[in-house]
């Protein structure tokens, strides 16, 4: 009989341990979805150190947070910085006027838009189209408007299309009389 009350007590620390354990399960996981909700690093990933970091004692759990904290933040930072001059614009505004016969050829990006990504230049990354048009150089032998579209493959500035209407002019109507 007393080998049956042991064998019962056994089971009932079994049953608790289990309890125990499938609750810091679920804290776990809620920590690792929070924590991936707010990174963007994979829950996986942070499911294993958090995993890891519970069977620290409190001490460790606290270095771990603590590092975790400081990481994101110096990445957030960096980030931060090395994005500060990001911009993807037009050099010559959304209005661009030009004088007749004058040759203007879009095939150069970089005198009509800057792109800036990650601190990096991405002119490279745009690619330009004019409506009604095949070709990158303008047709300016005729006084008309020309709408150019520039559109950024770049993964900062992907899909963005950046909109310019080209007029041309005939050479005394681009001057301001006073």
């Amino acid at each position: 009989m007393a080998n049956n009350t042991s064998k019962k007590s056994t089971t009932t620390t079994k049953k608790k341990t289990t309890s125990s354990s499938s609750t810091k399960r679920k804290v776990n996981s809620t920590i690792s979805s929070k924590l991936s909700e707010v990174s963007g690093v994979d829950k996986k990933i942070i499911s294993k150190g958090v995993n890891k970091a519970s069977k620290l004692s409190v001490g460790g759990r606290i270095a771990v947070a603590l590092s975790l904290i400081v990481g994101i933040g110096i990445g957030f930072v960096g980030t931060r910085l090395i994005q500060r001059n990001d911009q993807f614009r037009l050099i010559n505004g959304e209005t661009y006027t030009v004088n007749k016969n004058e040759i203007v050829d879009l095939s150069d990006i970089s005198k009509y838009v800057v792109c800036i990504s990650y601190g990096m230049n991405a002119s490279s990354s745009v690619s330009v189209s004019i409506e009604g048009q095949t070709s990158t150089t303008l047709d300016t032998t005729q006084e008309r408007e020309y709408v150019v579209v520039y559109t950024s493959s770049n993964i900062k500035y992907k899909n963005v299309k950046l909109t310019q209407t080209i007029n041309v002019v005939s050479a005394e109507d681009s001057y301001i009389e006073e």
